[in-house]
């Protein structure tokens, strides 16, 4: 309790994944509200993982927690907003962080003095963002402030220190970070294999093309020309449906009078955005700027095309994850950073089997009603895009998670495996990447 000792007032807690963090900020707020019955306290969150926040606060250490929806911002007006009112009588409000980062509802939450600020999944708040702003500025009025993470190296030593230097006041020490090291008795070590298949030869043929496609991007020398091949790559990796559905987009662009601009970045540098909104990025970046001949490009990405429509849809490695579930003969996560991706998993998975898929295009009592329905043994398989990613715990339903291509990055590989991999878990973890030896996937590897 070094936060209600009065001897750190800021504290960064960055247990890894899957180590039972949520609890021990559920027992903080617990424990701060039984002593301070007019506390007022605010939780920023994923907005995931908001409705999980309310109803383990409530089951697990009895943290009567309300909802901050936009809804309660826009009702609000004059010169006493009500959420304003209610929160400076005390209470726990939890608050997603894509609403918080809204410039006009920061204003406002900073208008109450939080006895303690929570903030989940902190790395999200990257140098830079809107999100960190945020963050900074509730800290600046908070008593007390925890931050959590499992993965706060996500923007490397620069994204460290900016957090610990969240909420600071001249002369104060800097934030202490508390990670603890090694194993809790009985927990087993995980095992992770790399499942290695053979793509079929066209296939791989096409892999060596955007290979050249993508040096020839390189030697243009256009800015951000790289970043629509760099994707092209990936997606060819994943399965040939989505390498088709991404050329049919890239396509169109090319088509238009002008390509668009898009906020690019290097692939890699993900990590200051929620996984849940990776695939959305990239699709942005099959809108930038490539070949410095837009023409040259189009016909190239046509040839491309027709090429990639004579491929069987899911390929060799989605036919691999098939054989897998079909061996293993118990329920499993099978994660892919695509939604062209899990649609063709999903229409070669065997009928008989009971499955259930989140993504991100799905409303949210979907993917509850979806969990609901793993976690209860109503589904053999769950098969998810990185929306169910972070946060969510299925440790008590299975101990198996498949990567049906090689994980964007450490971080993404990390919080997909954590969803298994955490406390609690009473049975050895076991993780399935599955990869080829195209370029894209041997890069991918490295960067685990």
């Amino acid at each position: 309790m070094m936060l209600l000792s009065g001897h750190h007032r800021r504290l960064l807690l960055a247990d890894e994944v899957g180590m039972g963090k949520t609890m021990q900020a559920g027992i903080l707020l617990h424990e701060l509200h039984a002593r301070q019955p007019e506390a007022a306290t605010l939780v920023i969150v994923p907005a995931a993982l908001v409705e999980q926040w309310v109803q383990e606060l409530r089951a697990r250490v009895e943290v009567d927690a309300a909802v901050l929806d936009a809804a309660s911002f826009a009702r609000e007006s004059g010169d006493r907003p009500a959420v304003v009112a209610a929160s400076r009588l005390g209470g726990c409000w939890v608050v997603s962080l894509d609403l918080v980062r809204q410039p006009e509802v920061t204003a406002l939450l900073a208008r109450t003095c939080w006895t303690l600020l929570v903030v989940d999944e902190t790395h999200l708040a990257a140098p830079g963002t809107a999100r960190l702003t945020a963050i900074a500025t509730l800290a600046d009025v908070s008593v007390r402030a925890l931050l959590l993470s499992a993965t706060p190296y996500a923007a490397g030593a620069a994204g460290v220190a900016v957090l610990r230097a969240i909420g600071a006041r001249p002369g104060e020490a800097a934030m202490p970070v508390v990670r603890r090291v090694g194993s809790l008795g009985g927990k087993r070590p995980r095992r992770t294999c790399v499942l290695r298949v053979a793509l079929a030869s066209d296939h791989l043929d096409i892999c060596t093309e955007l290979d050249r496609y993508l040096e020839r991007a390189r030697l243009d020398a256009v800015d951000g020309g790289v970043l629509p091949a760099l994707v092209l790559r990936r997606r060819a990796s994943s399965c040939p449906e989505a390498l088709v559905r991404t050329l049919e987009r890239r396509g169109a662009v090319l088509r238009a009078t002008a390509a668009v601009d898009s906020d690019a970045r290097p692939p890699g540098l993900f990590d200051d955005l929620p996984l849940a909104d990776i695939e959305a990025a990239e699709d942005a970046l099959v809108r930038g700027r490539g070949w410095e001949s837009r023409e040259a490009e189009y016909a190239a990405v046509l040839r491309l095309l027709a090429a990639a429509r004579r491929l069987e849809p899911a390929g060799r490695k989605l036919h691999a994850v098939v054989r897998l579930v079909r061996r293993c003969r118990q329920p499993l996560v099978i994660f892919t950073t695509f939604l062209d991706t899990l649609r063709a998993l999903r229409a070669v998975l065997p009928p008989e089997l009971a499955v259930v898929t989140i993504h991100g295009e799905q409303p949210e009592p979907l993917r509850q009603q979806a969990l609901a329905t793993f976690a209860a043994g109503g589904a053999d398989v769950l098969l998810a895009t990185d929306a169910a990613a972070e946060g969510l715990n299925l440790h008590q339903r299975c101990r198996l998670v498949v990567h049906a291509e090689v994980p964007v990055s450490a971080r993404s590989f990390l919080q997909r495996t954590g969803r298994v991999d955490r406390y609690g878990q009473r049975r050895r973890v076991h993780t399935v990447i599955v990869a080829s030896a195209s370029n894209a996937d041997e890069e991918a590897l490295q960067r685990l």
